[in-house]
């Protein structure tokens, strides 16, 4: 997204540098992923200059605008909404180890519980 808008401005003959992009998140981490994974991620969030606002669920929404549980308020030309995802149900009765939203496990957790074909997958 980051990347298309950027582009998008340039044609424009705006400055990309206008851009601004916030990811919120109601919990201290914003990815149930392993250390590593989260540790890159949250690298290239910071080196494209995403701000991220942990420990920040958003309560109110308005036009132009959100708030945060704790009062913080930002102003916003454009909000995208993005919740978070969980698996299929058909991975439900798949055999499969699932977390409790119904996503596959991590392999380093999973693999004792998942069939001999599938393990490391």
């Amino acid at each position: 997204m980051q990347y298309r808008l950027r582009n998008e401005l340039a044609v424009l003959g705006r400055d990309p540098d206008e851009l601004r992009f916030h990811l919120f998140s109601a919990a201290r981490r914003f990815s149930h992923a392993q250390q590593p994974v989260r540790r890159a991620f949250g690298s290239v969030l910071a080196e494209r200059g995403v701000v991220v606002h942990r420990c920040a669920e958003v309560t109110r929404m308005t036009a132009g605008q959100l708030q945060t549980r704790s009062g913080e308020v930002l102003d916003a030309d454009e909000i995208v909404w993005v919740t978070q995802a969980g698996g299929a149900l058909w991975l439900r009765e798949s055999g499969l180890a699932l977390d409790d939203r119904g996503s596959s496990r991590s392999r380093h957790l999973a693999d004792r519980d998942r069939p001999a074909d599938l393990r490391g997958r």
